[in-house]
């Protein structure tokens, strides 16, 4: 389906009925989109009351799995998740890093998101796989700022330093990939070096 604006406004614009029809909402990106649907489904059920066809319990809400395929520069979340999984993060990257194909990366992707079955005669012929999807519940953080009326869900750690430096104020080096955070990494150390030097000798 093509989506003419944002997946959150997506989620945001549904009838119930059709956001219901859905066994999962899939998404290939790093961790910014999944944490615009989160909210998107959030937001949701706080103006279900003014919408009558918005309308839909926490619990409808909450049984909607999400599943990742990691796309982004960082993916700290579908590291997370492959670690909680048993898989750890480091075969996730050695996963995501040898495809080839689409078929590839969907396969590589169901490798870590679920458990393969071995498929009855009358349920797949070839060389088709069978998936047990296992949808794994996740901590959230509820974060709400002075001058906010909305508060936002967070799926990550909360920091304040270096790491949350480099992924935000390099944003803009997002068309280099992961080589962003090695940049962002060296330029904040060098940055912070002389901001320490400049203390020290009173300026």
């Amino acid at each position: 389906m093509a989506v003419p604006f944002g997946a959150n406004q997506y989620i945001l614009k549904a009838s119930k009925d059709e956001l219901l029809s859905y066994r999962g909402i899939c998404l290939v990106s790093g961790d910014g989109l999944i944490f615009e649907v989160i909210n998107a489904l959030q937001e949701r059920l706080n103006k279900a009351q003014d919408n009558p066809a918005l309308l839909a319990t926490e619990r409808e809400i909450n049984a909607i799995p999400l599943f990742h395929i990691p796309s982004g520069s960082s993916n700290a979340t579908a590291s997370s998740s492959a670690f909680q999984s048993g898989y750890g993060p480091y075969r996730m990257r050695l996963i995501c890093s040898s495809l080839s194909t689409i078929k590839d990366l969907l396969l590589s992707a169901l490798s870590v998101l679920t458990a393969p079955l071995k498929c009855d005669a009358d349920q797949a012929s070839g060389d088709e796989i069978c998936w047990r999807l296992e949808s794994r519940p996740i901590d959230a953080i509820l974060v709400q700022s002075a001058g906010e009326t909305t508060p936002h869900i967070g799926i990550l750690s909360l920091t304040w330093g270096l790491i949350a430096d480099i992924d935000i104020g390099f944003e803009f080096l997002r068309c280099l990939g992961g080589t962003r955070n090695v940049i962002g990494a060296v330029l904040s150390i060098i940055r912070w070096f002389f901001s320490l030097q400049n203390l020290c000798n009173g300026n």
